[in-house]
């Protein structure tokens, strides 16, 4: 809503870990709506992914936000649920109706190495079923995190954990700070900042 510009602003690519921020949106939203219940393993699990970029938090919150697991293949009516139930969050994400979020694909667990299983057979042929954004959709999620969400005190608050620590004694202890080789890394320590890496 603000002003702005971009390079290739409307371009579909892959989001690597960018696509968590959709993830923990998602889980706010439903845990406002009753959908989940806030617990404090889902809110570890949302500051993990958030935080330190942890795949295993991802996986577990995608688990729980569309009633889905991983696991071998599996075929029938049984894999035709399971592909239904992991379109949830598209399926969300176009029901808000904003501009920024039409044709993206926000479906898929984050990896280490690569999936195996149904979660390969869901990448379907040539990978044609991964994630997919364009920086303007990230931007619309990431102000609305950031803007649109007056966080209570029971809330999942993903704007603290998005905040980064910029000292750089305290960046020393961690090798994997989120900061160091990224936009952060730049900034005066003084600086406000709260980034997704």
């Amino acid at each position: 809503k603000g002003y702005g510009f971009g390079i290739n602003n409307r371009k579909k690519i892959y989001p690597a870990s960018i696509v968590k921020l959709v993830y923990a949106f998602a889980a706010y939203y439903w845990i406002e709506k009753g959908r989940i219940l806030l617990t404090e393993e889902i809110s570890d699990a949302a500051r993990k992914m958030l935080f330190y970029s942890s795949n295993n938090a991802t996986s577990f919150l995608v688990d729980i936000l569309t009633g889905t697991t991983s696991g071998p293949c599996i075929e029938g009516q049984s894999w035709k649920n399971w592909q239904y139930q992991r379109a949830i969050i598209n399926d969300w994400l176009h029901n808000l109706n904003w501009e920024e979020l039409k044709g993206i694909n926000c479906c898929q667990k984050t990896w280490d190495d690569e999936p195996f299983g149904r979660e390969k057979e869901f990448y379907g042929y040539d990978n044609n079923n991964r994630n997919s954004m364009t920086t303007d959709s990230v931007a619309r999620v990431f102000e609305e995190i950031m803007i649109h969400i007056d966080y209570q005190k029971h809330d999942l608050n993903l704007r603290g954990f998005l905040k980064r620590n910029l000292n750089k004694v305290v960046l020393k202890k961690d090798s994997l700070n989120q900061i160091d080789g990224f936009l952060g890394e730049g900034l005066p320590e003084s600086t406000n900042l709260w980034s997704k890496a």
